[in-house]
């Protein structure tokens, strides 16, 4: 089964190998749009830590691995996505403050997932568990950036 057990709150060998996954797949994103610069750990920091934070607060609500995993995925594919938009723009230093403005949705579809994985009546496999996670991230952010781009953001050229 992929959630907590009820004893002692540990995590089944599933959800620790999609956890570990999760922190890894955040970590590769987060260097695959790293700038070459020479302050590593804080950029490291500014685009993995809020990834990591969302993740922890997906298993801790979730009681899954595989939600977590799924989110993770959401929130690098919309990490590398937003890299190869920047890449297309002028020249911006203020351009990765609406990345971080997209996370709030990201969040809140996160958040939503999680609380449907774990109240959702029938037994859900794990594997929808990770869509429900991934889905919900992905719709968040979208849903987010478009309020943004609507009235905050500059998005189009």
């Amino acid at each position: 089964m992929d959630t907590i057990e009820a004893k002692g709150g540990m995590l089944d060998r599933t959800s620790r190998l999609a956890l570990t996954a999760a922190v890894v797949i955040t970590f590769i994103a987060a260097i695959v749009v790293m700038p070459q610069s020479g302050y590593v750990l804080t950029t490291l920091a500014w685009f993995a830590l809020p990834q990591l934070v969302i993740i922890a607060v997906v298993t801790v609500i979730a009681r899954s691995g595989m939600a977590a995993l799924g989110v993770a995925v959401g929130l690098a594919a919309w990490l590398v996505w937003f890299r190869v938009w920047v890449m297309t723009q002028p020249p911006d230093g203020l351009i990765w403050l609406s990345y971080h403005f997209s996370l709030p949705g990201g969040v809140l579809g996160a958040l939503v997932a999680a609380f449907l994985v774990r109240r959702h009546r029938a037994p859900l496999t794990p594997w929808r568990h990770f869509a429900f996670g991934a889905l919900g991230t992905v719709l968040g952010i979208a849903a987010n950036q478009t309020m943004l781009c609507m009235t905050l953001v500059h998005c189009v050229p």
